[in-house]
């Protein structure tokens, strides 16, 4: 009975909680803060906290459950006088967040509704944020929003001679941290500005698509993210846990599309997915590339850095660790030498890199491991697993530490296949002294038309099998992996190679079980008690290709060139 009596009680509780859900219209073209905000007909001009807001907006205060629906197509003026145009002051909760929504059903208006300040200058170079918060903020969602032309300028300023201040533009910001927040379907373009020439600089280049600092549980999926310094900015001076970012586009003039970053010595790092995104011809303010005044800035895919050199980050597991999987890189209109690296690690939490695709990078290097050798009273593993590496300029895996350095942190380098056609490409570049001392590379597979020098040991080239005889790769192989498809090559399309494994690949049953979180490929195909090389698991298919073209050249057989 008294079962029954707790039953109905919370039941009740939801009732009236979807009772009181409100859903408001906005409409800033058209609406009116005298209105009741509760129709398309009565739509308000401004969102509740907008510091502009007058008449029946300035009493409405959200509450858990609560809609705000933007018109589709419509412009909403971003614009600032404060530091945020929406100010975020109200929380959800868990069975019922507080929605902020772009016309997802698209039912009134056109498309996505756009936040802009239509490239407004503003002359202290800070620039607005759409919606912000300086407090932490709980159990929110935005979806189905364009940010778009926020600072900047339409076009490349004239240039005085000199590098001109920034004129930044902000999506979202979480200043006092993100909890159970979605941010979905929504996208941003030029923040702040982009342009790669004078007058700009390295700190002219400015504008954020998400930024928070700390938070927990913040989601971030399916958003397109172009023309832009920085898409996300993930800050971490205490605590970011149960971070993901799923599913999302990185394009086009962006710096650094994630930046995962600490700001304290204790910082504790977490259960962070970054998965199933693309990350391609974003290389605009690389080195090949920059025309501005000063050092190129620094460009890359996934930053994953420590500025502090730690000693007491966390030791995650597998499941709650920092993991980049799924992911697909590659670049069909860029330059060699557009960036840095697809992903840059340094020190901090444990960190996994599996089931990525890396197809015709055109940065310095692939994955960049850079003074991962600090070590701390808590040493990092950096694991690099299953990945598929095809024609990627410079270096697919570059260890850097101070040359003749041994490792303090674990580098675990296994089930990768790696192809490079560029005459002077590394597969593997390492300073470090002594492989045999935490640095663990084998079950990999290569192949490379640069048969002298594909390896690079404490900063000495090294053939295969000098790499061998260094105690690497023991159960490696060298010879051409067999791919489904390359035949559309380095080109426009080159994110349309198939890089599935072909019957006779000796890849096929040549990687070491790794278990845990490694055991699917990236199809979610199970890699059982007798793993492939690289980002897929062999599927049997029909009408299997007996040889394919890589550009210009049929590739038959398997161990051309060794």
């Amino acid at each position: 009975m008294r079962q029954t009596s707790t039953i109905l009680i919370v039941a009740c509780w939801l009732l009236l909680s979807a009772a009181h859900a409100a859903t408001y219209y906005v409409d800033y073209a058209d609406g009116s803060d005298a209105a009741t905000g509760t129709s398309t007909g009565e739509a308000w001009q401004h969102c509740p906290g907008d510091y502009r807001a007058t008449g029946t907006v300035v009493g409405t205060a959200l509450t858990a459950g609560d809609t705000v629906i933007f018109k589709g197509d419509v412009a909403y003026d971003c614009t600032r006088t404060n530091a945020n145009c929406i100010t975020l002051s109200w929380n959800g909760s868990a069975d019922s967040p507080i929605t902020y929504d772009g016309n997802s059903a698209g039912t009134w208006g056109t498309g996505k509704a756009v936040m802009t300040d239509n490239h407004h200058f503003y002359p202290d170079g800070v620039g607005t944020t759409c919606f912000g918060a300086t407090s932490s903020r709980s159990y929110l969602t935005f979806r189905n929003f364009e940010f778009a032309e926020l600072g900047g300028s339409a076009a490349l300023p004239s240039d005085p001679g000199y590098a001109i201040t920034r004129n930044t533009g902000c999506g979202l910001n979480f200043a006092g941290g993100a909890n159970n927040v979605t941010v979905q379907d929504c996208d941003f373009s030029e923040l702040g500005y982009y342009w790669n020439a004078k007058p700009m600089n390295d700190s002219a280049i400015s504008g954020i698509g998400i930024q928070t600092i700390n938070g927990n549980g913040l989601t971030i999926t399916n958003c397109d993210f172009t023309r832009v310094n920085m898409a996300l900015e993930m800050f971490c001076s205490s605590t970011l846990t149960n971070l993901t970012v799923a599913s999302c586009r990185f394009h086009n003039s962006i710096r650094w599309c994630v930046d995962l970053t600490t700001g304290s010595s204790s910082a504790k790092l977490g259960a962070i997915s970054i998965r199933d995104c693309q990350f391609y011809n974003f290389g605009e303010f690389g080195e090949a590339n920059w025309t501005g005044y000063g050092e190129w800035p620094h460009v890359d895919g996934i930053l994953y850095r420590c500025d502090y050199a730690g000693t007491q980050y966390s030791t995650n597991t597998d499941a709650t660790g920092i993991n980049f999987y799924n992911n697909s890189f590659w670049d069909t209109n860029q330059v060699a030498g557009s960036g840095t690296a697809c992903i840059y690690i340094t020190g901090g939490s444990s960190c996994n890199a599996y089931n990525n695709t890396f197809v015709h990078t055109l940065k310095g290097r692939t994955i960049y491991l850079n003074a991962v050798a600090s070590g701390g009273t808590t040493p990092q593993t950096v694991r690099i697993y299953n990945n598929t590496f095809l024609e990627n300029y410079q270096t697919k895996i570059d260890l850097a530490c101070a040359s003749g350095a041994t490792l303090a942190s674990l580098v675990d380098i296994r089930n990768n296949l790696m192809v490079e056609f560029h005459p002077s490409g590394y597969e593997i570049y390492t300073q470090v002294a002594n492989p045999a001392t935490n640095f663990i590379c084998n079950n990999n597979l290569y192949f490379a038309s640069n048969t002298v020098a594909p390896f690079a040991l404490n900063l000495a080239d090294k053939t295969w099998l000098q790499w061998q005889a260094a105690g690497l790769d023991a159960a490696g192989k060298w010879g051409w992996p067999q791919l489904q498809d390359i035949s559309y090559g380095t080109g426009w399309q080159c994110n349309l190679n198939d890089l599935r494994l072909q019957s006779g690949s000796p890849a096929i049953g040549a990687g070491i079980v790794l278990g845990g979180i490694f055991d699917a490929d990236r199809n979610g195909v199970s890699r059982g008690s007798s793993p492939d090389l690289g980002a897929y698991q062999y599927v049997a298919a029909s009408g299997e290709p007996t040889n394919r073209i890589w550009g210009n050249v049929t590739v038959h057989g398997t161990a051309e060139g060794k």
